[in-house]
């Protein structure tokens, strides 16, 4: 797992110094407002608590859909989707749909980013004994987002989802890689 993300953090170096010297900054006008759209394959660490076997981790997808306001600030509307924390007495399935801000210091060809927000969070789990839980849950993430062209972006992101249902007991860390499409 170690080795696979270095190797796409590697790409993302590689990507970012190409694009940066083929790329006139300016003409571009990364920083300016409008919509977005975006989607990604997720790994995810879980962070469950209780004393049942804990799950290994899980490969789901992510989308996000948002609305960039200025160059230092989107609001964008998330969900996270983890099909399968496996074990060895049953599944666990996690989902998640927030609305978030999101923080943009830097308007360049590399734009690292820091998003919190609250949503609805779930968790079906399958293990002995069965439970789930839906409610209220938290969203913390940050990440960057590197252009390789004027409407399309390569996103690495790594976020925090806290809790569901009035507990922490579902919380989860996933790492996502994508591909962002920004509007005109």
């Amino acid at each position: 797992m170690k080795r696979t993300l270095a190797c796409l953090v590697a790409a993302l170096a590689v990507v970012a110094a190409a694009s940066s010297r083929s790329m006139a900054q300016d003409d571009l006008e990364l920083g300016r407002s409008g919509p977005y759209v975006g989607i990604g394959g997720t790994y995810a660490l879980q962070e469950f608590s209780g004393n049942k076997p804990s799950p290994d981790a899980a490969w789901g997808y992510n989308l996000k859909g948002g609305y960039r306001f200025n160059r230092w600030f989107a609001l964008e509307l998330d969900w996270t989707h983890l099909p399968a924390f496996h074990a060895s007495t049953g599944d666990t399935e996690c989902w998640a749909a927030d609305v978030s801000g999101k923080f943009l210091p830097f308007d360049g060809i590399v734009q690292p980013f820091a998003a919190g927000g609250m949503g609805w969070h779930s968790a079906s789990d399958d293990r002995f004994p069965k439970d789930s839980e839906t409610g209220l849950g938290f969203r913390f993430a940050g990440g960057v987002d590197v252009y390789v062209a004027r409407n399309f972006a390569i996103t690495a992101e790594a976020a925090y989802l806290l809790g569901n249902g009035g507990g922490s007991s579902y919380s989860s860390l996933p790492l996502t890689l994508g591909v962002m499409y920004r509007f005109y």
